[in-house]
Parts: structure tokens; C-alpha cells; sequence
């Protein structure tokens, strides 16, 4: 188990997410935020400024509780958001763009000059996409069923009254709006089937030759619709599975990649998490004739990289048998057949992966005619960029501390990276740090949703580069033109986060208390103010972050963060938030900054709720070594080290007779392990945890078996036991032993820590959860295992988020021996044995 499911929710909610008051104590003066605020709270979703500079689009985001069903999975804050649109120039107010539907209203791409912009929307059983004339506000729908972009793009502009669209053609909801309400519904009618004895309930899987029921990604076409036209008749380009597509730059030819048949997989190559075992092929299209021409046959591409070139050559690499990148697969389709080899001359394309999605593709691009490519002499080595030239590869990156993954700018030809703590511009044999740029930072607005081959390899702009400043504020980097020298012009402070930015105007959110505004910043640092939300909580107090500074297993200088308890006088008991691993800690330096957003929506877990609930809470940065490495071994000696250090810093503020700890999925298994490690803690809670990589490695989802039409889901459990954070490298018989010393389940008899489990039963690993809990009763100790019906890895109904915050309060208080249910100050649940 992972936590993608828990970042994909977090993202789509967007930025700013306050919670509601506890009870508080006669003469509490500061108002503190609970569980009611969260739920209850609006925020700013995605934003844009359109190409021309005249208007920009936000998203507004009802309250959690308004988003019923709540069975949408991932994307179940859609259905309560709002689009606004607002000039940039002037003092007009925003206003709302789907106003006769109200919300389930979505951003898309602007056309080329910001005169029109395509609107998603989401209404019951429909996901459609409209068009918005900026400055008259009519907005009409368009007559297809598209799909949502987040494997590949669906919409691309091709000038201002064109737009080529992904239409489905089974009707349905996108995939990620129904596999849960499918399988509930074909569950429930199955189960239904059974008790009148008149229809078979069976399901069935099945490898070749018994794959007959094998599931495949619903046929799509890819339609042009002429908006200048009175007729919306779609003129269809291409029918297939599709999978992602592009538009080259001189806007003739449009690319797509085809999912089609599974490979076969390797038994002895380990698997990846997010990776769709389907072949994907290229196919390009005129749009002058309607000919259609597949230059590499059937042979399958990587997911991840279709990079057009100035003159319409497409960059993919090609991949082998198993799916892997194949040995200088690297080709460019240079229109009609002609394909061009790139030879990589031994070098090994970096794999684009991080420890939680593990995407297998290639990170590569062009400058001046060539390809550009992130790859490493051999597999363990580390990466570096090559232009690939007549005379062999040539090294950009190499005097580089920290190797950019990302290409951030094109300026003719000379490619712009950001890396050790300044911008820099490279050509062939040259690198030239660009005048004032010391201190920047990249500016992301990307966000998960954004379809997967633009996370990976976004195209670098062509103009001026906004970034962020170490200094907290913005800067816009300049290609000097005309034989002038590139160079950065700060754009002032930032008071909050930003949402969007050009070289001339932002998008901001500053916050007072849980309250949050959203403001258009100018040239000459001019503000606008555009919205306010939760005015009602302005006054609500924060906890503000301690840095705990420590070292790392190599011996690297470490910030983890505590926040003080609210409320309490003297020190109180602590909560360590914990989950180990890449991303979970900051390395100290002079720009070392707290963390930001303390109303951030968290449905489990959340910060500033523990410690406006009275606990001191740490977290603390544990930087882990995956495969090769094991994950378990020295974890406890790893946190302990981070609590002593708090505990020996902050000696007022942390009560270090009362130590508690809580994990969510992987800090769940972490939790779990620790337990088996040491008896440091007084009580520990550990959701959604695997307890038995061998067991988490082979089960199916509850959704794929309710609704297999939408593929398999052990794809990504056994990916990520293999790969990803379970780093057990294969499968459980190449391996039993490394299995074992992984598996909590198997020390249970260790484990002395009163132990609360939550868990929903929509998500895989129930089972081992139950199995921890049946061994720690066979073994008379103290545990509390929950279970919420309909939930998956994160829960989604508030009633049930509710529920299980109390619980999680409830269990420590208990523990610490804190006021319990009776107290009308307690969040505890008024049901506990």
C-alpha cells in the first residue's frame, strides 16, 4: 500500500483546507480549529492566466460535504467545484462560468490567444467539456464524451476556432469517476443474481490461452471540431484505444499512442507500480488529408515521452518484450515511414521513476536539432543530461552537484536548467549561470491530474522563465534578445502560495488564520483582491513549527518539525506523524523554510489537529534507502534518534513519558515494524497498514473484482512490494526469507504496544490487518482494529472521517491518560469498550 491515493486526493482538493473548533476549556483565548472546520471549509483549486495576459480563470471548491457521492474515489471533490473568470486589467469582479449548472465545472487549456477556453464538467452520470467565449460569457457544449487527462492529453487546441478532442464511445463515465460505483452496483446485483438461482455470478481471470475475459481500455475516436462552424459535426481522425496524443508544432500532424495487448511479462524482471502492462503504439495523422501512417509497425513505446522538434520530428523510445526501455530505443519519426535511430553508445536511459508510482519512461527532449536525454553509463550510476551528436554523446550536466531532472526553458539554442542553487543556461561545451539568478527555485503549477507524460517531460517554455526565490519571492528570467545577455528581474515578495504566474502577473493565496484570499498580483507589485473564503475563520490559532535539527544514516545535517500542543501549559504528550522514506525530510541549510499551509486537508492525519487536541506533534524526516536496501531494519533506531533529539531540544514543550505514534500506509507498515523494534512508544496507531508483503504482494482490490472490465489491480501491489517502497525486488519465491523479515505479521509475539488498527474494506490488505489483529488476541495484548464499510485507503465519507478522528483522539487520550469520553472537552467516541 502507498500513499498515491492519499497525494491524488490531496491535490485535487487544491491548496487551502481549514477545520472547526474543538470545545475549549473556560478561558481558552485562542480559538483552535477541529475535525467540523475541515469538513466545512472552501478553498482555491487550479488556476491559470490565458496567453494573451487579459483574463484568468480560477476554481472555487465547495466544502468536503458537499460532494456527495462520496464514492467518486480520487476525484470526488470535482463534483463540488466552481469556475470563476475575471479580466486582468480593471477592477471587474470575478464571475461564475457554468452558472446555470453551478458546480462540477473545471478548467481546461486556453486556445491560442486566450479568446476561448475549454470548461470540463461533471454532472451526475456525465462528464462533458463546453466551450467559453471569454468576453461575451456564452459558453456551449460540445457533442462528445471526453476523457479525463490524466494518462495522456484529450484536449488540444489547434488555433482559436479548432480543438481536437478524445470522444468515448462507450458512453460511460471516465474510469476514474466509476471503477467504485461499478463495483458496488455489479456486486450488489450479482449478489442479487445468486439468491434467485437463475444467473451465473462468476468472474473469471485468465492467462494465455485462458484470457479470454481479459479487459481493454474502451474504444475512443479522436474528433476536430471547427467551432466557427454552425454545424458541430465531429470529423473523426483516428478510432482506437487511446492512451495520450500530441500536436505537432506546425499544428499538420497529430500524434497518438494506442493501448493495445498486454505484454507478456518477465518472470525474472521485477515489476513497477504505476506502469500499464499494454503495448503502446504510435500512430500520426494529417490533418491536410486524413492519412494515417504508423512508421514503427506494431513495435511498442514507452509511456511518458512524445517530444515534437521545431520541424515535426517526434522523439519516443521504443521499448522490448517485457515492456522495458529497449537497448537505444531511442527514434524520432521524422514524417510519413522515416524513422531516425539515435544511438545512446552504451548510456542508460533514466528510468523517470520516483519510490511511489515508479512510471517507467525516458526522460528526453531536443536542443538545436538534437535529442537531449537524461541517462547514466551504467544502471546504478548517476544521471546526467547527453546531446546526442554525430560524434557520440555529449555530457551537459556533468560539473553539476545536483543533476536538474527537468528542462525549464528553450532559448534558441541553449537549454535553461535549475540546479545548485542557481539558473543556467547550456550549450554544447558550455555553462553560463545567468546573471541574479542565485537563489531560485522552480516554480510547479502543474498538478497530478495533469496528464503523466507533461509530469515527466514538460515542454520547456520558449520565453521568459518565472521562478521562485529561496528569499520567499518571485523572479522572471530573460532570454536577452537581440545579442543581449539573459538575465533576472525580481518580481517582488510572495505572501502566500501562487497558484499561476507569468512574467508580469501571479495568482496568490494568503492566508490569516483558516481564511484564505485569493489575490492578482502586478507588475509594480500592485495587488487585486479577487475572493475571500472562510472569512468566519480568521481568528482560528495555529500551532507554528519547531525545527529539530539532527543527522541523517550517512551522517547528513537534518530538519525534521514539531509543533507545539495549543492549549496546554508545560509539556505534552507527543504524536510522531510518521512515514518514512524519500520526500519526508528536509536537508538543512540557510534557506530551510517551516512547513506551509497548516489547514491543509488531511482527512487522517492531520497536524494541526493533534495539536489543537492538545498533543505535541513530530515529524520526523527519515530518509530511507529502498532497493537493494530492505526497509525494516534499524527503522526504530532511525525515529528514536529524531525523538531524542525533539525531546532534547524542546524539553518544555514534549512530556517524554508519554510517546505515541501514527502512521498511514506505508507509516502504517512502519508503525507496525517499529512496534516489533522497540518499546519506545506508549501507543501507536497504524491505518491502512500492510502487515505480510507475501500476502499485500498478491491480492486483488475489492473494486477489480467487482468490476474487472477496468483492468487488473495486482499490477500495482505486486509493483510495489517489488520496487516501491516493500523494495523486496521479485516476487515472494525468488526471495521467502527477505519476505519474512518485511512482514510484521510474522513478530507479532514482539509486539507490547497498545496497537489501534484502522482500516476500510474497500482496499486491499484488510485481510492482513485482520491477521495482526487475530495474532496480537491469540496473544492477549492490547489492540483495537476498526473497520469502515465503503471506504478505500483514504476515507471519503465525513461521517466516517469523523468517526475515525475520534477514534485515533479517543485511543490516545486513553493511553496517556488523558481526559476520557465523559469530558466535554474529549473528541473520543462515546462507544468505546
Amino acid at each position: 500500500m502507498t500513499r498515491l491515493v492519499a497525494v491524488l486526493l490531496a491535490a485535487a482538493w487544491a491548496a487551502v483546507w481549514p477545520a472547526q473548533v474543538n470545545a475549549e476549556p473556560a478561558g481558552r483565548e485562542d480559538r483552535l480549529w477541529s475535525i467540523e472546520h475541515m469538513l466545512a471549509a472552501e478553498s482555491f483549486g487550479r488556476a491559470s492566466i490565458d496567453p494573451s495576459g487579459r483574463h484568468l480563470v480560477f476554481e472555487h471548491q465547495g466544502p468536503w460535504t458537499t460532494a456527495a457521492p462520496f464514492d467518486r474515489g480520487p476525484l470526488t471533490p470535482w463534483i463540488a467545484r466552481r469556475l470563476m473568470v475575471a479580466p486582468v486589467d480593471g477592477d471587474g469582479a470575478p464571475r461564475q462560468v457554468c452558472g446555470n449548472r453551478g458546480t462540477g465545472c473545471l478548467a481546461g487549456p486556453w486556445s491560442p490567444s486566450g479568446r476561448r477556453l475549454l470548461v470540463w464538467t461533471l454532472t451526475g452520470r456525465r462528464f462533458g467539456a463546453s466551450v467559453l467565449d471569454v468576453a461575451s460569457g456564452a459558453i456551449r457544449d460540445l457533442p462528445v464524451r471526453p476523457d479525463v487527462p490524466v494518462f495522456g492529453e484529450t484536449a488540444i487546441w489547434a488555433d482559436d476556432d479548432t480543438l481536437i478532442l478524445v470522444d468515448r464511445l462507450d458512453g460511460e463515465l471516465p474510469y476514474h469517476f466509476t471503477w467504485e460505483p461499478e463495483a458496488r452496483a455489479s456486486t450488489a446485483a450479482a449478489w442479487a443474481d445468486m439468491a434467485r438461482g437463475e444467473s451465473p455470478t462468476a468472474l473469471a481471470w485468465g492467462v494465455p490461452p485462458y484470457d479470454r475475459d481479459a479487459p481493454s481500455k474502451p474504444v475512443a475516436r479522436v474528433v476536430e471540431l471547427d467551432l466557427s462552424a454552425e454545424d458541430q459535426t465531429a470529423r473523426v481522425l483516428w478510432s482506437g484505444r487511446v492512451w495520450d496524443m500530441t500536436l505537432s508544432p506546425s499544428g499538420d500532424v497529430v500524434a497518438v499512442m494506442e493501448a493495445g495487448e498486454r505484454f507478456d511479462r518477465a518472470p525474472g524482471a521485477a515489476l513497477h507500480p504505476a506502469d500499464r502492462p499494454a503495448r503502446r503504439t504510435i500512430s500520426l495523422i494529417n490533418r491536410r488529408d486524413g492519412a494515417v501512417s504508423r512508421p514503427l509497425g506494431h513495435t511498442p513505446v514507452v509511456a511518458g515521452l512524445m517530444s515534437w522538434s521545431d520541424d515535426d520530428r517526434l522523439l519516443v523510445h521504443t521499448v522490448d518484450e517485457t515492456g522495458a526501455p529497449a537497448d537505444d530505443g531511442l527514434v524520432s519519426l521524422d514524417g510519413g515511414d522515416a524513422v531516425t535511430r539515435w544511438p545512446l553508445a552504451g548510456l542508460r536511459p533514466d528510468p523517470g521513476a520516483d519510490i511511489i508510482t515508479s512510471l517507467t519512461t525516458v526522460r528526453a527532449s531536443w536542443n538545436a536539432g538534437s535529442p537531449v536525454v537524461l541517462a547514466a553509463e551504467d544502471s546504478r550510476g548517476r544521471s546526467d543530461w547527453y546531446r546526442l551528436e554525430a560524434a557520440g554523446p555529449r555530457l551537459l550536466t556533468g560539473d553539476f552537484k545536483s543533476v536538474p531532472r527537468t528542462l525549464e526553458a528553450q532559448w534558441g539554442d541553449a537549454l535553461v536548467v535549475l540546479s545548485d542553487d542557481a539558473a543556467w543556461s547550456l550549450r554544447a561545451g558550455e555553462r553560463r549561470k545567468i546573471p541574479g539568478s542565485t537563489g531560485v527555485r522552480a516554480l510547479t503549477t502543474l498538478d497530478i491530474w495533469d496528464a503523466q507524460r507533461l509530469r515527466w517531460n514538460p515542454r520547456p517554455t520558449r520565453g521568459p522563465l518565472v521562478v521562485r526565490t529561496t528569499a520567499g519571492g518571485m523572479a522572471a528570467l530573460h532570454p536577452g534578445g537581440n545579442g543581449g545577455d539573459p538575465r533576472t528581474e525580481p518580481r517582488g515578495a510572495v505572501r502566500g502560495s501562487v497558484l499561476a504566474a507569468t512574467p508580469e502577473w501571479r495568482l496568490e493565496v494568503e492566508r490569516a488564520g483558516a481564511q484564505v484570499s485569493l489575490a492578482l498580483v502586478g507588475p509594480e507589485a500592485d495587488r487585486r483582491d479577487l475572493a475571500t473564503l472562510n472569512r468566519d475563520l480568521a481568528d482560528i490559532a495555529f500551532s507554528e513549527p519547531l525545527p529539530v535539527r539532527h543527522t541523517g544514516p550517512g551522517g547528513e545535517p537534518l530538519v525534521s518539525w514539531l509543533w507545539p500542543a495549543k492549549g496546554v501549559a508545560g509539556p505534552a504528550p507527543l504524536v510522531a506523524l510518521t512515514y518514512p522514506g524519500p520526500g519526508g525530510y528536509t536537508l538543512d541549510g540557510p534557506d530551510v523554510r517551516p512547513p506551509s499551509d497548516p489547514a491543509a486537508w488531511i482527512p487522517i492525519g492531520q497536524t494541526q489537529l493533534f495539536a489543537s487536541a492538545g498533543f505535541a506533534v513530530l515529524k520526523p524526516g527519515l530518509p530511507r534507502d529502498f532497493y537493494p536496501a530492505e526497509p525494516g531494519p534499524e527503522l526504530a533506531a532511525q525515529l528514536t534518534a529524531v525523538v531524542d533529539a525533539a525531546i532534547g531540544q524542546y524539553p518544555d514543550v514534549i512530556d517524554a513519558d508519554r510517546l505515541g505514534y501514527f502512521g498511514h500506509s506505508f507509516g502504517g507498515w512502519a508503525g507496525l515494524e517499529i512496534a516489533t523494534q522497540t518499546d519506545l512508544f506508549d501507543a501507536i496507531v497504524a491505518a491502512s497498514a500492510p502487515s505480510n508483503l507475501a500476502a499485500m504482494w498478491g491480492e486483488f482490490s475489492p473494486w477489480f473484482r467487482g468490476a474487472p472490465r477496468h483492468g487488473d489491480s495486482f499490477q500495482f501491489q505486486q509493483g510495489w512490494t517489488e520496487t516501491s517502497q516493500g523494495a523486496m525486488g521479485g516476487p515472494p519465491w525468488t526471495d521467502p526469507q527477505r519476505y519474512v523479515r518485511a512482514s510484521p505479521l510474522f513478530r507479532a509475539d514482539r509486539i507490547e504496544t497498545p496497537l489501534l488498527m484502522l482500516h476500510g474494506d474497500r482496499e486491499p490488505a484488510l485481510a492482513q490487518a485482520e491477521a495482526m489483529y487475530s495474532a496480537l488476541w491469540r496473544l492477549n495484548r492490547p489492540v483495537r482494529l476498526v473497520v469502515y464499510r465503503g471506504e478505500g485507503h483514504v476515507p471519503s465519507s465525513p461521517a466516517n472521517i469523523r468517526h475515525m478522528h475520534a477514534e485515533i483522539l479517543g485511543f490516545f487520550r486513553q493511553a496517556f491518560g488523558m481526559p476520557g469520553p465523559d469530558d466535554p472537552t474529549s473528541d473520543a467516541p462515546s462507544s468505546r469498550p
